[in-house]
């Protein structure tokens, strides 16, 4: 349907105006409504994908104060040896797994990997270093 608004009278040019308001009104709040969701779903996913970040943050965060706490005790840390600190290592390990997992989104990350890698390879290290 189309309209010629030249030759519209005042009265119902005044009634399209009235109506095409109501309508750019509707379409407003309707737009408000539907970025709210979409801003409110993207911060959720930032969320969730920082929550890795963070909590390898904290493991690493506690690592740190076990290796504090025995160094003030005066213990030399033996890595193959010390049950609580290899559960953090492993812990550790086990929350990159989860990100390398999550950021390799063609399957290409692995996620299967544990603490007794990181004590072959603190043992290798000492054998190298000691010769």
């Amino acid at each position: 349907m189309s309209t010629d608004f030249c030759q519209l009278t005042p009265e119902e040019l005044l009634r399209h105006r009235t109506k095409v308001e109501r309508l750019l009104e509707q379409f407003d709040q309707d737009w408000s409504i539907y970025e709210k969701a979409y801003v409110t779903e993207l911060m959720a996913i930032e969320a969730d994908a920082r929550k890795l970040v963070t909590d390898a943050i904290r493991i690493v965060q506690q690592m740190r104060g076990y290796e504090s706490e025995q160094k003030l005790r005066g213990r030399i840390l033996n890595t193959s040896c010390d049950e609580d600190y290899n559960n953090l290592r492993n812990k550790f390990l086990r929350q990159i797994c989860e990100i390398n997992k999550v950021a390799n989104s063609i399957g290409q990350g692995r996620d299967d990997l544990d603490v007794s890698v990181l004590i072959v390879a603190d043992e290798v290290s000492r054998k190298v270093s000691a010769s």
